[in-house]
């Protein structure tokens, strides 16, 4: 082969090709790799944005849900709430009748305190037959607030409506004037029958 010297004379050697180049190889391995980074970075932040939104939808319809369920129940329980029925003895006081000393409890009585626009024929068979009926008390008493010393009373099948009662030093109470009372029985269907003893009388 001809090579040329340094003033273009030929010396007989040929120049090295630029691939035969160690640095060639080291920038060529530098570009190839800055182009993998730079093509796989976009698509990471793409996929962690994606899921992060993922995430982000998931727990906005689990709270939404969570929202939902928590009114459906709250909805079911003011329904419930509306169909619970009230008793107008749901808050009756139970007493002790104690013997004349007052040294041994010989049995038990119960007051309702109530107004007297509340104590209805429905409330009053309601009364009588789910209250009074299924307790082993000596008497009930149902006492107007509204009216002193007036109320109902029931003992053994008799129920005397608009009494009067006495109140002892104790607090106490027992049968008072009922001359003026209006008087039920039960009639054997689970109503409440009033009774008009003067009628009777007359028929006999």
């Amino acid at each position: 082969m001809v090579k040329k010297d340094n003033a273009g004379k030929n010396t007989g050697e040929s120049p090295k090709k630029i691939w035969k180049k160690w640095w060639f190889w080291a920038l060529f391995v530098s570009v190839l790799i800055g182009g993998v980074i730079r093509y796989t970075e976009p698509e990471t932040e793409v996929n962690t944005v994606a899921i992060t939104e993922t995430t982000a939808t998931t727990e906005s319809t689990t709270k939404n849900t969570e929202k939902e369920t928590e009114t459906v129940q709250d909805e079911t329980l003011e329904k419930n709430e509306v169909k619970v029925e009230n008793h107008i003895y749901d808050n009756a006081i139970v007493k002790d009748v104690m013997n004349g000393f007052r040294t041994e409890k010989i049995g038990e009585y119960s007051v309702v305190e109530i107004e007297s626009s509340q104590v209805t024929e429905e409330n009053l068979a309601d009364w009588y037959f789910n209250y009074v009926e299924k307790n082993d008390f000596n008497w009930s008493m149902i006492l107007y607030t509204d009216k002193e010393n007036e109320g109902v009373y029931a003992n053994a099948g008799i129920i005397d409506k608009d009494v009067l009662f006495n109140v002892d030093e104790y607090g106490d109470y027992s049968l008072g004037d009922s001359s003026k009372s209006i008087i039920y029985a039960p009639d054997g269907q689970g109503s409440l029958t009033e009774i008009n003893f003067a009628e009777d009388n007359s028929e006999e």
